[in-house]
């Protein structure tokens, strides 16, 4: 039995094992909170966190009693033969280790532990691999730590030509041209590499390329949807995205101009057109359509898309229920709703609100966002089981109770949304951003699932190296061209992608990074560059 433990308490982070609490929340997230949690409470019990699930369920019993194992109901039902009294009745009975953990969790008080995402990055110690003469930027340190513990060391660095498109491609989205490489190859300077990724940072490729997957998160499209699919003019957005990540805007700034970029106190044309981010939602122009049923339809697709973007967490559930596994309930969804359901867009042919934009031939009318006067604000709802039809209680804009704190200093509008999602106590903002860059670069993000930071998601391969990153991130003025800069001169970057030796067994994954990815390039990457040389 001790043995059967230690092998699930050895599923670990880069430093040690995780915290049994930790672990227990893992595992009852995993197997049981399909029928015990946000979706479904079976014979009324709620196993989301301790309170909940120390409390008698339909049968009078306790699941879980802190500090007496005896008496938790939990631990007869998972160790149960009848298949009438087995818990979970589908699937594999849960193993000696996983039983002899929780027990181990309720003899210890049933602790609650937050999970890590939802808790604000802590500066880790630098390795004292960070001194090794391998080590060329702050993330190798981290990288080598990580290798030398599974046994493993770093690949050779992979031949400058190699080198050389592998940046192009990453960077800018296009191959070097063979002008570009022949200078590079005759370039014998120490820092010829990094001249290269300095002259990739400057280009307006730069731009082009990493405005793509920015466009993808936002739902850009040059339509509107549905069965018509008329012809939507947002181009312009596109062009701010881009301008603006070649100008190198700060991602806190990036992300106000485009969640209230007409609220700003310096708000302008430019701030404006960034608010169409939120524009890009389907619009149903068909006759006969109900158009607040539409508008609510965009409204929830602004929330999911905030939640995923900046987040990382998944909310379309919520909509419906309390969340099946991460702490975030029903209300919560519709409080945050509030923030972005005062606006005046309507579900109609000509896309009101629009702005007028000028061009070359005129001007077009690009869709905006707009705030409601505070004589016409929207009365929130929570809508029961999501159905418009179905209205419950008055909401008022606010945040999960479960994450970090709204200051009521902040104006409860889209102002007040933003400066609570790039607040210094929002643990998730920057380590979503860095770890989007990191996915970008390195093919898999520290945490494998980008776009779920949640209890179901993955935890990170290098913690310590996602926090020191997204610390790192806010205090160097949220500067995307910096990160990328310190990820592309690394020595992890340059390594050659051959897979050979112990790695392969140890480490098939390549999680550890012991050898250059290899991945597959963009759609856009792959079109550009058969232009290119055509």
């Amino acid at each position: 039995m001790l043995a059967s433990l230690a092998m699930v308490l050895c599923c670990a982070g880069a430093d040690g094992p995780l915290p049994v609490a930790e672990q227990a929340r893992r595992l009852i997230a995993e197997r049981c909170l399909k029928c015990h949690g946000g979706v479904r409470e079976r014979g009324q019990l709620n196993l989301h966190g301790t309170d909940r699930a120390s409390r008698p369920a339909a049968s009078g019993r306790h699941a879980v009693v802190p500090g007496d194992p005896a008496s938790s109901e939990l631990l007869r039902r998972i160790a149960a033969t009848d298949s009438g009294e087995r818990m979970p009745p589908d699937g594999p009975a849960l193993s000696d280790a996983e039983r002899e953990l929780l027990r181990a969790w309720i003899a210890a008080g049933a602790p609650e532990s937050p999970h890590w995402s939802f808790v604000v990055p802590v500066a880790p110690t630098r390795p004292t691999a960070s001194h090794d003469a391998w080590c060329r930027q702050p993330i190798d340190g981290f990288i080598l730590h990580g290798l030398h513990q599974a046994g493993l060391e770093p690949s050779p660095e992979a031949d400058r030509a190699t080198l050389l498109r592998r940046a192009s491609l990453d960077l800018i989205g296009l191959p070097p041209t063979e002008a570009e490489l022949a200078a590079f190859l005759a370039d014998e300077s120490p820092d010829a590499f990094e001249r290269v990724v300095d002259r990739l940072l400057a280009s307006q490729h730069y731009g082009e390329r990493w405005a793509a997957p920015w466009l993808d998160i936002a739902r850009y499209a040059d339509t509107q949807g549905y069965e018509k699919d008329g012809h939507r003019t947002i181009w312009a957005w596109r062009d701010w995205v881009i301008d603006a990540l070649n100008a190198n805007m700060p991602f806190d700034r990036f992300t106000r101009e485009q969640l209230a970029g007409d609220l700003l106190p310096d708000a302008n044309e430019r701030t404006r057109v960034a608010t169409a981010f939120h524009r890009n939602t389907l619009n149903n122009t068909e006759g006969g359509t109900d158009n607040e049923e539409f508008r609510m339809a965009a409204v929830m697709d602004r929330v999911a898309t905030t939640w995923n973007a900046w987040m990382g967490l998944s909310m379309q559930c919520v909509q419906c229920h309390a969340h099946p596994y991460d702490d975030l309930s029903h209300a919560d969804y519709y409080r945050f709703m509030d923030f972005l359901n005062q606006q005046a867009d309507t579900d109609t042919d000509d896309e009101a609100p629009t702005m007028a934009v000028a061009t070359a031939y005129g001007a077009t009318q690009v869709p905006v966002l707009q705030e409601l006067p505070a004589d016409r604000r929207r009365t929130s709802h929570r809508l029961d089981r999501g159905a418009l039809t179905l209205p419950a209680e008055v909401v008022y804009a606010g945040t999960p109770a479960s994450l970090h704190d709204f200051d009521d200093a902040w104006p409860r509008d889209r102002r007040g949304m933003v400066e609570w999602l790039v607040a210094p106590s929002n643990p998730l903002t920057a380590r979503v951003i860095v770890n989007r860059a990191w996915e970008s670069i390195f093919g898999t993000g520290l945490v494998a699932t980008s776009d779920d930071f949640g209890v179901m998601g993955d935890a990170p391969s290098n913690p310590e190296l996602l926090d020191d990153l997204a610390i790192r991130f806010r205090s160097d003025g949220w500067d995307l061209k910096r990160l990328l800069r310190e990820l592309v001169l690394s020595s992890t970057y340059r390594q050659s992608s051959v897979r050979a030796g112990v790695g392969i067994e140890r480490d098939p994954a390549n999680r550890l990074l012991w050898h250059a990815p290899r991945r597959r390039l963009d759609a856009e990457a792959i079109r550009d560059s058969a232009l290119l040389v055509s």
